[in-house]
């Protein structure tokens, strides 16, 4: 007798037990060496984990995402090119061998018993949950659960958070920026957009350079003069690596099934929604359940391409105590890393302060300001203000500089025990803000004095 089709047909009475059969859960895996049908749970979760992510994105995971995912050891993906059709045949084949050949292992040692197959109702119990869950499985097509599971292990070899912009942007994170009205929040995020779009560096910081998507939800008429100005102070930015949304996207069902697709066929790193109270237009900011439907949908924006694919920065202004952003604490205890502007005049200073910053220590304090050009206005930085406790511990750096003996950036570190990047930034402010000058060496490089 198949003892297999038997006990399947007795546990599933009318349903169809042909998966079984054509997978070969029959009673010839009885002979099988238990080894042989052993599968290694990584396995089945690399299978799943592509399935998932083609019914979530609507595309196979790209091999660097799924190596960082799922680093090779004894399971490798196809090589080149990942044909979806081929590789989504693959994966919900070998998942489907996996479930059945899990499942074999599950119930071997209870067929395999005399008082199984004298008709032991306990044993006829336990085999038949067993294989019950395992067609619930494969009804779903392979996929196990649509949460995704890691080991101990698995979470030890993550890489670190990458930067986006090294000091102010993480990638692949949710973000806000928040801050009153008329700060200068705009002129930053569109600093930020501009300079990952062309990929040069923000205020001396590496910027990674990749597509940008910008929702100008509260007016977009002044975005071209000021990107025109911005170009003929920092230099091209590719007309084809940052998209204007000129009107507001609502971050309800519809919008963020546009903003996704807007995400993937532009392939963004970055997606700027400025700002929130624009885009969500019929929401209760004080409402913590609105505003976790709002996050959810970001975290969505996010994984549109792949799993922390894109950095979402959320414009958002502040309440009114101008300290921390508006609406129910649920906002920004959903995000990945709060940045609040802190000051009177854009013009003459304003701070951006990391107010949290989920993986990681929070960013440093930066201190910028607005600078006239052009009938508009870009970014630059101020120096620090005179003594320690303003540089967090570092000296001032008008007391390391001398109006009549030059000295180069790695001399200025060694003098003050600090980093070389900081010592750069530092003296970048101080020339833009006319306290500082550079001359250049003949055999290259630059010396620094301080101007009286």
């Amino acid at each position: 007798m198949n003892i297999g089709k038997e006990i399947i047909a007795r546990t599933l009475k009318d349903g169809d037990a042909a998966p079984f059969v054509k997978s070969g859960f029959g009673a010839e895996w009885l002979k099988r060496d238990e080894s042989a049908a052993v599968f290694e749970g990584q396995t089945a979760r690399a299978w799943q984990f592509i399935l998932r992510h083609l019914e979530n994105h609507g595309r196979v995971p790209p091999r660097e995402l799924f190596e960082r995912e799922h680093p090779p050891v004894s399971f490798r993906l196809p090589t080149d090119p990942l044909k979806v059709s081929e590789l989504t045949e693959l994966a919900e084949n070998e998942t489907r061998r996996v479930i059945i050949q899990s499942a074999q292992v599950a119930i071997q040692d209870i067929w395999t018993r005399t008082d199984f197959q004298q008709g032991d109702r306990e044993s006829v119990n336990r085999a038949a949950r067993l294989i019950r869950d395992a067609h619930e499985q494969l009804q779903r097509g392979g996929r196990a659960s649509k949460y995704r599971t890691a080991t101990l292990d698995e979470l030890l070899v993550l890489p670190e958070p990458e930067s986006l912009i090294e000091g102010a942007l993480d990638a692949g994170t949710v973000c806000m920026l928040s801050g009153p009205s008329g700060k200068g929040k705009s002129f930053v995020a569109l600093d930020w957009s501009l300079c990952v779009a062309s990929g040069r560096k923000w205020l001396g910081r590496p910027t990674r350079q990749g597509s940008v998507i910008y929702v100008a939800a509260e007016g977009y008429k002044s975005l071209g003069h000021r990107g025109r100005v911005w170009q003929e102070e920092f230099g091209k930015v590719p007309g084809d690596e940052i998209t204007f949304v000129t009107e507001p996207v609502q971050i309800d069902e519809a919008g963020t099934a546009y903003l996704s697709g807007l995400i993937r066929e532009t392939d963004a790193d970055l997606l700027v929604i400025d700002t929130l109270a624009r885009c969500t237009v019929g929401m209760e900011e004080n409402s913590a359940r609105d505003m976790g439907f709002v996050i959810d949908r970001l975290y969505r924006l996010r994984d549109a391409i792949e799993e922390c694919g894109t950095t979402i920065l959320v414009v958002h202004h502040s309440g009114y105590d101008t300290k921390r952003a508006r609406g129910s604490s649920a906002l920004a205890a959903g995000m990945d890393a709060v940045i609040d502007i802190q000051g009177d005049d854009p013009h003459q200073a304003v701070t951006l302060r990391c107010s949290k910053r989920k993986d990681g220590e929070a960013f440093r304090d930066i201190t910028v300001r607005l600078r006239e050009a052009g009938g508009s206005c870009v970014l630059e930085e101020c120096p620090e203000p005179d003594g320690p406790e303003a540089g967090k511990g570092k000296p001032s750096m008008a007391s390391l500089l001398d109006p009549e003996t030059g000295q180069t950036v790695a001399e200025i570190a060694g003098k003050a025990g600090t980093e070389r990047t900081w010592v750069s930034r530092q003296l970048n402010a101080m020339e833009n803000a006319g306290k500082a000058r550079r001359e250049e060496r003949r055999r290259g490089g630059h010396l620094w004095y301080r101007v009286e």
